[in-house]
């Protein structure tokens, strides 16, 4: 009896609007990054669990697997992925702003943004000796347009074993799910849908359906690597941040 993973939700510094946070005061905050707090508390962690069969799991946001540096919450992949078994980024489409990975809205092309971000975690994740498994958190509710079913959601698990791994996780706030998103252990009847490419597609076409359209190859990852000798790039990201925080805010009001 008993657990055999501790997941640690939201294992981060606030993340509200940077206007609310210039009043914030955190104790030892002068001495400490915010990043090695939470590597520190995840290297504790990791001690005092050493003698119990149990794995040690982070849900972190969607970002970290592409920002190379912190936009506040003291989160960067290098800092605690080899501290912790298993991450699980957030990698919800709707909370990717426009641009990012080269679409003008990801929302709308949730195989593409999720294969992406995956892809640079994988990426980073093998920089880094003794790097735990990534298990990403998957979108299973609605913001804005399109609205999000099963094609949607199979896009994101087909994105997730497309990029190599095997495990993925749903959230939906309110627990209603989509079923007919899911494999049944027979298999699908038929070609389920997918949204590859702004449209819905059976899923074994979904190659030759991206293909039929303009290539994105330009990761969030690889822009951020640009921006970071402009000045403006520290403050883009604060901005970017104060709309995931307004979009998580609009899900949890729901």
């Amino acid at each position: 009896m008993g657990f055999p993973e501790i997941q640690w939700d939201y294992i981060r510094f606030p993340d509200a609007p940077a206007s609310d946070m210039a009043r914030a005061v955190f104790t030892g905050g002068e001495s400490k990054r915010r990043v090695d707090a939470v590597r520190g508390f995840l290297r504790y962690a990791e001690k005092e669990l050493s003698d119990l069969p149990v794995r040690s799991t982070a849900d972190v946001f969607g970002i970290t697997t592409s920002f190379r540096r912190d936009v506040g919450i003291g989160q960067v992949w290098e800092s605690f992925i080899d501290v912790i078994d298993v991450a699980l980024p957030m990698v919800y489409p709707s909370h990717y702003w426009e641009g990012s990975f080269g679409y003008s809205d990801p929302n709308a092309y949730p195989y593409e943004v999720v294969y992406a971000a995956l892809r640079d975690a994988l990426r980073r994740s093998g920089a880094v000796e003794g790097a735990g498994l990534t298990r990403p958190w998957l979108q299973d509710f609605s913001i804005g347009s399109p609205v999000y079913g099963p094609a949607e959601v199979r896009a994101q698990i087909q994105a997730t074993y497309d990029v190599g791994l095997n495990e993925w996780i749903l959230w939906n706030s309110s627990t209603r799910y989509s079923l007919a998103a899911l494999e049944p252990i027979n298999g699908f009847e038929n070609d389920p849908l997918v949204r590859v490419a702004g449209v819905l597609s059976p899923t074994s076409r979904r190659y030759e359906i991206m293909d039929s359209v303009e290539a994105h190859d330009f990761t969030l990852f690889e822009m951020m690597r640009e921006l970071d000798a402009d000045t403006g790039a520290t403050g883009a990201m604060d901005e970017s941040l104060d709309s995931i925080v307004a979009s998580r805010d609009s899900i949890e009001g729901s």
